[in-house]
């Protein structure tokens, strides 16, 4: 089993194990550490600043990152291999809401067929790697510590490449919408670079089923450090063992 340790400001909270003999071509990395990095934490301007180059690099872009969460993957050494923000429905709108041109839990709500709250709901976004497999330890923790915050539908913007991976993961993601360039300004579509040249759409899934998947593909196993809250909203707390 490979061990990823979890840390927030500095201070170890939990761990991730994966088994590496199912990792491919991700398991060479040396992935060693996630942070998860809220607004001002200390690393966070390291990772805002990876995912930029890698958005400049892959479309011309020059984006802002606004998430008020990030998650990374960093070698012992410190390199980071990917990088990702996500940001509660609960807490603040979501910029995908411009697409939807309606609120995320009425969208849902029809998607499902079943009364869907805020809550219930997280978008992730700005999704960044080095490749070779990076951010399926991103996929891995970040679906682990959503569901044990009670949250049970991700949604994303993403390109078709992203959903292919998705579905190989058997997350299993539904289309939503198109993500229409047309409903931003036209300072933001010039920032974003060629990005919307892929027509990236609106996808969601289950955090609970991308769980159980991922659980069934890479053996994951998550636990959190008994008396830290994880930037916990519901401060759920699970065993922790060495």
């Amino acid at each position: 089993m490979q061990t990823i340790r979890i840390f927030q400001d500095s201070s170890e909270a939990g761990r991730l194990r994966l088994n590496s003999k199912a990792m491919g071509p991700a398991g060479r990395l040396k992935a060693s550490v996630i942070d998860i990095s809220p607004s001002f934490a200390p690393q966070r301007e390291r990772v805002e600043t990876f995912i930029r180059q890698i958005y400049e690099k892959s479309y011309g872009a020059d984006i802002d990152v606004l998430y008020p969460t990030l998650m990374s993957v960093r070698t012992s050494a410190g390199e980071i291999l990917a990088g990702i923000g996500f940001r509660y429905a609960s807490e603040e709108p979501l910029f995908l809401e411009r697409y939807t041109k309606a609120p995320i839990e009425e969208t849902l709500s029809v998607l499902y067929n079943k009364d869907i709250c805020r809550s219930q709901i997280v978008e992730i976004g700005n999704l960044a790697s080095i490749g070779k497999g990076a951010s399926i330890y991103l996929f891995a923790a970040l679906s682990s510590y959503l569901h044990a915050r009670g949250i049970d539908f991700a949604t994303v913007t993403g390109t078709d490449f992203l959903q292919k991976r998705f579905h190989r993961l058997g997350l299993q993601p539904q289309r939503v919408c198109s993500a229409d360039p047309e409903l931003l300004t036209e300072e933001e579509r010039r920032r974003w670079g060629s990005y919307y040249d892929t027509k990236p759409g609106v996808l969601t899934g289950s955090v609970g089923n991308g769980v159980h998947h991922l659980k069934k593909a890479l053996g994951v196993v998550y636990e959190e450090q008994p008396g830290i809250s994880l930037f916990s909203r519901l401060h759920f707390k699970k065993s922790f063992s060495s």
